[in-house]
């Protein structure tokens, strides 16, 4: 697909020969499939032989993975909410989830304390054991 070295599918079907022959079908499931530009062509029984069996892998850089848990960690946040002052003094926790940006991800620092700004890319990080 799209001169991809390596091939995203390689099958050999030992049973090919109870199948019918005839067009080829693309896609499934319930959502419609769209194709431009397709083109199917028939290639020699030899032509993967060359080729290296390697299993497809799509790497993620490890700052790919820190922004999918920093998604999903993110995603998992709630807000403490103190529904009950008692009296003069109620006293809260502070211990769990806090949400911070670093500096260098965040150069104006009058943004960390406005109540306007949205901080749903901010990191997440757990109190007091950080």
């Amino acid at each position: 697909m799209n001169d991809e070295p390596k091939p995203r599918i390689d099958v050999t079907d030992r049973n090919s020969d109870f199948a019918p022959s005839g067009p080829v079908t693309l896609g499934g499931s319930r959502v419609t499939t769209e194709f431009k530009n397709l083109s199917i062509e028939s290639l020699p029984g030899d032509y993967l032989n060359k080729v290296d069996i390697v299993a497809y892998l799509i790497a993620t850089t490890k700052q790919e993975e820190k922004e999918k848990q920093r998604f999903v960690e993110r995603k998992a946040y709630k807000s403490i909410k103190v529904d009950n002052l008692q009296g003069s003094r109620t006293e809260v926790s502070l211990d769990g989830k806090w949400l911070f940006m670093p500096g260098y991800e965040l150069p104006d620092e009058s943004k960390a304390v406005s109540l306007s700004e949205n901080d749903n890319n901010w990191h997440t990080m757990t109190v007091p054991s950080f």
